[in-house]
């Protein structure tokens, strides 16, 4: 699928999930150099830059979040700067890109200042863009790690195993997405370009590292709820092995003697059933307690 945005005289083509023929129409159009075609025709996993000389290549990877599988990848998006034009390639949908260009088709003027008259200008205006609705969604993950927390301490330990390995899993994940792009932003050499391009570039470069900063706060955070919850787990199943320990001593012995008294004449059945009822209330009374102290 091919779209069409325009705007400030900057021509914007991005192209979903193409066939074998919009794919080798999208080379020709960019005229890639066969090192660069055959670079897009790859699911590659780390970003990287290509400065040419009548074109850039830029391949960057967009946190996307399966909410089905509770898995979040990084979705491969592929710039092409040339002149006045900027084409984008996308292998599979990329919910965030589709709501930037819907805004752009309806509220255009409200982007106009916020990038210079240039094809690249507008890609980095673009990438911030996503970075931004990254950084979103961090935030976000980190209002569940807090939810987490709190069910945690309120005795939900064996309910949020599960949970907290998939919020830990949703950290890695966004972990090993941003993290290359940091060193891609950061190491880059734009010197021969003008002011207002490498404060773009300066930007998204800052944009990355506060990402990162949270994501490490949210690692370490994953990582101690993690423990504390295995710990809280652990004990409240020691204690539960520690009051039923305490009844099969009491029962068993009592069972033993009562035995006896379970035939032969009523007098001697109500002892079993007597003492039958007293184990009964004594579990009645552990089960209590371990409920009081949520222990099941």
């Amino acid at each position: 699928m091919e779209q069409r945005v325009e705007i400030k005289g900057i021509q914007w083509q991005n192209l979903e999930k193409p066939d074998n023929g919009e794919l080798a129409a999208f080379i020709r159009a960019t005229e890639l150099l066969p090192i660069d075609a055959e670079f897009i025709m790859h699911d590659h996993q780390r970003p990287e830059v290509a400065i040419r000389s009548d074109y850039i290549l830029t391949l960057v990877h967009i946190p996307v979040f399966d909410k089905k599988l509770r898995v979040t990848s990084g979705a491969p998006l592929y710039f092409v700067v040339k002149e006045n034009t900027i084409y984008t390639l996308q292998y599979q949908h990329i919910v965030t890109l589709q709501k930037i260009i819907q805004e752009f088709e309806k509220n255009a003027d409200i982007h106009r200042e916020l990038f210079s008259d240039s094809a690249l200008s507008l890609a980095l205006y673009l990438i911030s863009l996503l970075n931004s609705s990254s950084f979103r969604k961090v935030t976000r993950l980190a209002k569940h790690i807090e939810i987490a927390e709190d069910a945690v301490f309120h005795g939900n330990e064996r309910k949020m195993v599960e949970e907290v390995g998939i919020l830990t899993r949703d950290v890695l994940d966004f972990r090993r997405i941003i993290r290359p792009q940091i060193t891609l932003f950061s190491l880059a050499s734009l010197d021969d370009f003008p002011d207002d391009i490498r404060a773009q570039w300066a930007r998204i470069s800052g944009q990355l590292n506060q990402m990162w900063e949270l994501l490490q706060a949210l690692h370490d955070s994953t990582k101690e709820l993690r423990n504390t919850n295995d710990s809280m787990l652990q004990y409240k199943e020691n204690e539960l092995l520690r009051l039923l320990s305490f009844y099969s001593i009491i029962a068993i012995p009592i069972l033993m003697l009562a035995n006896p008294y379970s035939s032969g004449d009523p007098e001697a059945r109500s002892v079993f059933w007597g003492a039958l009822g007293i184990l009964l209330l004594l579990l009645g009374l552990i089960f209590l307690r371990a409920k009081r102290r949520r222990v099941l």
